[in-house]
Protein backbone atom coordinates (compact mmCIF):
# COMPACT_ATOMS: atom_id res chain seq x y z
CA UNK A 1 0.00 0.00 0.00
CA UNK A 2 3.48 2.48 0.46
CA UNK A 3 3.39 2.18 -3.55
CA UNK A 4 -0.05 3.34 -3.57
CA UNK A 5 -0.16 5.94 -1.15
CA UNK A 6 3.06 7.32 -2.63
CA UNK A 7 1.25 8.09 -5.87
CA UNK A 8 0.46 12.18 -5.32
CA UNK A 9 -1.94 12.15 -8.51
CA UNK A 10 -3.57 9.11 -8.28
CA UNK A 11 -7.01 9.29 -9.39
CA UNK A 12 -8.05 5.71 -9.83
CA UNK A 13 -8.00 2.65 -8.02
CA UNK A 14 -9.09 -0.38 -10.11
CA UNK A 15 -9.90 -3.23 -7.84
CA UNK A 16 -11.08 -6.76 -8.90
CA UNK A 17 -13.82 -7.79 -6.77
CA UNK A 18 -15.39 -11.14 -7.70
CA UNK A 19 -17.58 -12.00 -4.62
CA UNK A 20 -20.30 -10.57 -2.22
CA UNK A 21 -19.67 -11.66 1.00
CA UNK A 22 -18.85 -15.07 1.24
CA UNK A 23 -16.44 -17.68 2.11
CA UNK A 24 -15.82 -18.42 -1.05
CA UNK A 25 -13.64 -15.50 -1.92
CA UNK A 26 -11.36 -15.53 1.09
CA UNK A 27 -10.38 -19.17 -0.22
CA UNK A 28 -10.16 -18.30 -3.86
CA UNK A 29 -7.86 -15.57 -2.57
CA UNK A 30 -10.37 -12.51 -4.37
CA UNK A 31 -11.84 -9.76 -2.45
CA UNK A 32 -15.37 -9.34 -1.23
CA UNK A 33 -16.78 -6.46 0.14
CA UNK A 34 -15.71 -6.58 3.90
CA UNK A 35 -11.62 -7.48 2.39
CA UNK A 36 -12.09 -4.79 -0.80
CA UNK A 37 -13.32 -1.96 2.41
CA UNK A 38 -10.08 -3.12 5.02
CA UNK A 39 -7.86 -2.51 1.82
CA UNK A 40 -9.00 0.63 0.99
CA UNK A 41 -9.41 1.57 4.70
CA UNK A 42 -5.13 1.52 3.96
CA UNK A 43 -5.41 3.88 0.77
CA UNK A 44 -4.17 7.50 2.25
CA UNK A 45 -4.63 9.05 -1.28
CA UNK A 46 -7.86 10.56 -2.79
CA UNK A 47 -9.21 8.42 -5.57
CA UNK A 48 -12.01 6.89 -7.10
CA UNK A 49 -12.48 3.90 -6.59
CA UNK A 50 -13.78 1.05 -9.38
CA UNK A 51 -14.67 -2.55 -9.41
CA UNK A 52 -13.94 -5.33 -11.79
CA UNK A 53 -14.34 -9.11 -12.35
CA UNK A 54 -18.33 -9.06 -10.08
CA UNK A 55 -19.66 -13.02 -10.52
CA UNK A 56 -23.31 -11.91 -12.43
CA UNK A 57 -25.30 -13.30 -10.44
CA UNK A 58 -24.31 -11.26 -7.33
CA UNK A 59 -23.44 -7.83 -9.20
CA UNK A 60 -26.44 -5.95 -7.14
CA UNK A 61 -25.46 -7.79 -4.06
CA UNK A 62 -21.52 -7.23 -4.51
CA UNK A 63 -22.10 -3.76 -4.95
CA UNK A 64 -24.51 -2.67 -2.52
CA UNK A 65 -22.56 -4.41 0.42
CA UNK A 66 -19.51 -2.43 -1.32
CA UNK A 67 -21.34 0.62 -1.23
CA UNK A 68 -22.01 0.02 2.84
CA UNK A 69 -18.71 -0.86 3.84
CA UNK A 70 -16.51 1.11 1.48
CA UNK A 71 -18.23 4.35 2.43
CA UNK A 72 -15.25 6.74 1.71
CA UNK A 73 -14.67 5.76 -1.77
CA UNK A 74 -18.36 4.59 -2.80
CA UNK A 75 -16.99 2.27 -5.47
CA UNK A 76 -18.52 2.24 -8.52
CA UNK A 77 -18.51 -0.89 -11.42
CA UNK A 78 -15.73 -0.47 -14.11
CA UNK A 79 -17.98 -0.47 -17.37
CA UNK A 80 -16.08 -1.46 -20.74
CA UNK A 81 -15.00 1.70 -22.45
CA UNK A 82 -15.30 4.05 -18.81
CA UNK A 83 -11.53 4.46 -17.91
CA UNK A 84 -8.36 5.54 -20.56
CA UNK A 85 -4.95 3.85 -19.60
CA UNK A 86 -3.27 0.75 -19.48
CA UNK A 87 -3.99 -1.90 -16.89
CA UNK A 88 -0.65 -3.74 -16.07
CA UNK A 89 -2.42 -6.81 -14.34
CA UNK A 90 -4.30 -7.44 -17.19
CA UNK A 91 -2.44 -6.07 -20.23
CA UNK A 92 -5.24 -3.99 -21.70
CA UNK A 93 -6.07 -0.41 -22.79
CA UNK A 94 -8.88 0.93 -20.65
CA UNK A 95 -10.49 4.77 -21.82
CA UNK A 96 -11.36 7.66 -19.60
CA UNK A 97 -14.75 9.36 -19.42
CA UNK A 98 -14.04 12.69 -22.02
CA UNK A 99 -14.60 14.65 -18.99
CA UNK A 100 -12.58 13.45 -16.51
CA UNK A 101 -8.85 13.97 -18.87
Amino acid sequence: MEVINAIGNLRYLIIGTAFCERDMAVVSWHLCPSLLAGELARVSVPAEGFMTHLKPGDRTVTMSQATGMARRFLPKVLREGQVSGFCAMHHTRITLPQDRR
